[in-house]
């Protein structure tokens, strides 16, 4: 049984982590699907399947090192997090493997999401209140930063690669 809102929020988002690697999951074992996923709203920008899965790569152990920084610091003052659209290692792991099998990312992507579990039932609870205080998105906890910047994101990404898949384009 659930006794603090936190924990439940904790669970939830285990939960969702754990759903979402299911989905990619299935993603990687089928063939690669063709085509360009739809645009993005701010950019424009459109990526073929092997981008998205190069990106998810990329993201995820970007976002535990954010948040294994804020925890280590142990400040109730917001840490700031977070980087440019255009940032050399973003831009550089979306291309990094591009032309890697998704079955093979995949294995790299669930070691790297097995990291982001350890540190969310182990880290969290010790971290306390600290704050992370990220340009768009304001000020956040440490389960914040995983729901948006992990969760959400890889969920995201799920609907492009199925939507690729789907509609063959």
């Amino acid at each position: 049984m659930v006794s603090d809102p936190d924990d439940a929020r904790v669970t939830a988002l285990l939960a969702g982590l754990e759903a979402v690697e299911r989905r990619l999951a299935v993603q990687a074992r089928a063939d690669p699907a063709a085509g360009l996923t739809d645009p993005e709203a701010e950019t424009g920008e459109r990526w073929e399947a092997g981008q998205v899965w190069s990106h998810m790569l990329e993201f995820v152990p970007y976002w535990l090192s954010e948040a294994e920084r804020v925890a280590k610091t142990g400040s109730q003052a917001p840490v700031p997090i977070g980087r440019p659209r255009n940032d050399t290692g973003r831009l550089g792991g979306v291309e990094r493997s591009r032309r890697t099998p998704p079955a093979q990312v995949m294995d790299g992507l669930s070691t790297e999401l097995s990291r982001v579990r350890t540190f969310i039932t182990d880290a969290i609870p010790q971290a306390g209140a600290v704050r992370a205080r990220h340009p768009l998105a304001g000020d956040l906890d440490l389960v914040r930063i995983f729901e948006q910047f992990v969760l959400n994101h890889l969920e995201e990404h799920a609907t492009q690669l199925e939507k690729l898949r789907a509609t063959g384009a």
